[in-house]
């Protein structure tokens, strides 16, 4: 927060946003928990100034007090808050941009490679290099290995139930798509969701919403996370687990339950799809992924109706059944003494 809203080398935000003004360049320098990088567009016309704003904000990062302080005041109300300063916030950038050795730049656009390749050797090449010792500091949180149950006390009139399974990957194996486990992912929480949704909500009327969520991931542990959170009155929390666990192993034993959905989250996906290719952004974050999560097929895109179209519901309730054998725990908030 602090490093983009400082401007870059000699200026402040203000006399960056002067000197971009007209411009459809824009550079972002992103962090995450697990990796850093840039992300940056422009308009043709403007792609010569896009390089000139990518080095200048990756060799002249600001800490300008003022901003500082605005930022400090917020980081105090948060539990987490610990003694910094603007002179560690600037280390920290040097330690993460000080050197551009194992990056990938991916640009996506309708120049010819061999006009834009003379800017890559000139603005990126003048980066600095060298090696670097980057290591992760933040707690890595394995997946769950047993069952648990937790109930909490809270003062809202209805409870919050919240189940969630989670199982490593095997991300050694050579063959392992990540990109396949998430498309598995995203049609296991469209069946589940309109399952629930019909039975827990409009034929038993026992619970005011239900939410979802599949996802994997192999950093930086190789792991799958599935859950659901639902709202409902306290009375009804035990009735709810019961039916969750009952619908959940009915679709694992029986595909037909969910054939003809399984087919409209298809045609969505399949949508969603053609959207994506139209777009740069996508294309720059799916190749990103592809080297970042050291993926086998590169063809996944070019692929995905095929794949998709292939599925089958005994898949999706096979994967179901090996999400249900998996550890899960259970917590439930509400104003009933259990």
């Amino acid at each position: 927060t602090l490093i983009p809203m400082s401007g870059a080398a000699s200026l402040d935000n203000d006399g960056l946003k002067a000197v971009l003004a007209g411009s459809s360049a824009s550079m972002k320098m992103l962090i995450d928990k697990n990796r850093t990088g840039v992300a940056g567009n422009a308009e043709n016309y403007d792609i010569r100034q896009l390089f000139q704003l990518l080095y200048t904000k990756w060799m002249g990062p600001r800490a300008d007090a003022s901003v500082f302080d605005r930022i400090l005041v917020e980081l105090k109300k948060s539990a987490d808050y610990s003694e910094v300063t603007s002179q560690k916030m600037l280390e920290v950038f040097d330690y993460l941009y000080g050197s551009a050795s194992g990056y990938h730049f991916i640009m996506t656009g309708d120049l010819p490679a061999d006009s834009v390749l003379p800017l890559c050797n000139l603005w990126i090449g003048s980066l600095p290099s060298g090696a670097r010792d980057y290591r992760l500091l933040q707690k890595v949180i394995q997946p769950l290995t047993a069952d648990s149950l937790v109930y909490e006390y809270s003062e809202k009139e209805k409870a919050t139930v919240t189940l969630t399974w989670e199982n490593g990957l095997d991300a050694e194996d050579s063959a392992f798509s990540l990109y396949r486990r998430m498309l598995m992912c995203d049609l296991q929480k469209g069946v589940i969701s309109s399952r629930l949704r019909q039975v827990l909500r409009e034929e038993m009327g026992i619970t005011y919403s239900v939410g979802v969520v599949a996802s994997a991931a192999v950093h930086p542990v190789p792991m799958w996370r599935s859950g659901l959170v639902c709202s409902c009155l306290p009375a009804n929390t035990d009735t709810l687990l019961s039916e969750v666990k009952n619908q959940l192993q009915q679709m694992a034993d029986d595909p037909e339950l969910f054939r003809s959905t399984l087919e409209d989250v298809k045609r969505n996906l399949l949508n969603q799809h053609a959207l994506h290719l139209q777009q740069n952004t996508w294309w720059c974050g799916y190749i990103r992924n592809l080297i970042y999560n050291h993926e086998p097929d590169w063809t996944f895109a070019d692929h995905y109706e095929q794949i998709v179209l292939s599925i089958t519901p005994q898949q999706v309730a096979d994967d179901i059944r090996q999400m249900l054998a998996s550890p899960c725990s259970i917590k439930i908030q509400s104003n009933r003494q259990q």
